[in-house]
């Protein structure tokens, strides 16, 4: 018969309420981080604004040309159109032209209103065969999503 002598504890008692207190511990750490995180989130005070702050420029003509039908307000249409002079400022020289013509069918410079006639005036510039009305409209619709 093989003796274990010291090696095995009949005394658990302490093990177990020791563990019992690091556990409760560890709940109520977490719980205190799940209601801070929550009151700072929810309150919003800390100032987070990675969205906002990561705006720029050509991330708002994306956006604005990936809308269906845009609508704003005066104030929202003047910052759009001080977003396409960015973008065309920093364009390619050689893309300017078509990015001209896609703002001007989407009227992004005219509050959301197409014009037509600058659009026109752009297509016979880049020397494209139909500059009429009805491509033109057809390119508007083929620029929405």
């Amino acid at each position: 018969m093989v003796e274990f002598g010291d090696l095995v504890s009949d005394d658990r008692g302490d093990d177990t309420a020791r563990t019992r207190v690091r556990r409760r511990t560890l709940a109520g750490v977490y719980g205190a981080a799940l209601v801070v995180g929550y009151v700072v989130g929810a309150e919003g005070i800390l100032p987070v604004s990675v969205v906002a702050g990561a705006s720029t420029p050509l991330a708002r003509v994306g956006f604005a040309l990936r809308e269906p039908q845009v609508v704003a307000k005066p104030e929202a249409w003047a910052h759009l159109r001080s977003d396409v002079e960015a973008v065309r400022a920093a364009a390619n020289p050689d893309e300017r032209g078509t990015f001209d013509l896609v703002v001007a069918v989407r009227g992004l410079e005219s509050g959301g209103h197409p014009e037509w006639t600058k659009a026109e005036a752009l297509c016979r510039g880049l020397g494209w065969q139909r500059c009429d009305r009805p491509a033109l409209e057809e390119l508007e619709r083929r620029s929405r999503p």
